[in-house]
Formats: structure tokens, sequence, C-alpha cells
């Protein structure tokens, strides 16, 4: 059973009423609260974090695709060995007008489906921080 205190004190407008405070609970609800809000402050700045890490590994991933390009390699090595950047290529396909347009026709066809309640969602649950303007 939770530890309680009892305060007496009249409330204007009320007759006599025991207050009753539960320390445990309170104490217990202000932990959660307080780490609540220490997970929500280090989430942002992780965040932070990634966002200009991505920012500089896109730089540096730059810069080594130029140098891969200029000096016709495939793969530059770590000074220890242990790690490799590699050249990849990756193909990206370009269909006919007549595909494209039965493309465009099936997802306005996917839409409508949406619309009318027959196609069935699935929802993915996530985690999204963002900054807030005040």
């Amino acid at each position: 059973m939770a530890a309680t205190k009892t305060n007496k004190r009249a409330i204007p407008g009320v007759v006599n009423v025991n207050q009753r405070i539960v320390t445990r609970e309170t104490t217990r609800t202000k932990a959660i609260r307080n780490q609540t809000q220490l997970d929500v402050e280090t989430f942002r700045q992780l965040s932070q974090t990634m966002k200009e890490l991505k920012e500089e590994m896109e730089a540096v991933r730059g810069r080594l695709l130029h140098t891969l390009q200029a000096t016709n390699q495939q793969r530059i090595l770590s000074t220890d060995g242990t790690f490799a950047v590699s050249l990849k290529e990756r193909s990206n396909w370009t269909y006919s007008d007549e595909l494209e347009d039965r493309l465009t026709m099936l997802k306005a066809e996917q839409q409508n489906e949406q619309r009318k309640g027959i196609a069935i969602t699935t929802p993915t649950t996530y985690i999204d921080g963002r900054t807030v303007t005040a």
C-alpha cells in the first residue's frame, strides 16, 4: 500500500475535504515523467547528431567518388586494410511511354481503391522527432 499523508484544509466554497497525497505514486509518476523528458531530449540530440553526420558523410562520399573516378580506381583501402570504399554502379531503368502510361493508370486505380475503402491499410508504428517552432 502506498504511503499517504492527510492534509485537512478547508477549501473556500467547499465543506472540509480530506485531501490525500499519495507520495509513492507521485514519486513514481515524477520519475517516469523525468525519464520521458530525458528520453525526448536524448532523441532530439541524437537526431541532430545524425543530421550533422549525414551531411558530413555526403561531403566525404562526394570527395571519395571524385577521387575514385579521377584516378580510375574501383576501390580504396584504409591505411590498416580493415575498411574499403568501393565504386559501385546501379542501373536506373527508363520505360517506354506505353508502359509509363499503364503504370500511371495503375496508380490511379490504386488511389481509387483506397478512396472506396476496397484497399486495406496496415499501419506501421514508429517514432518521429521534429523541431517544434514556437
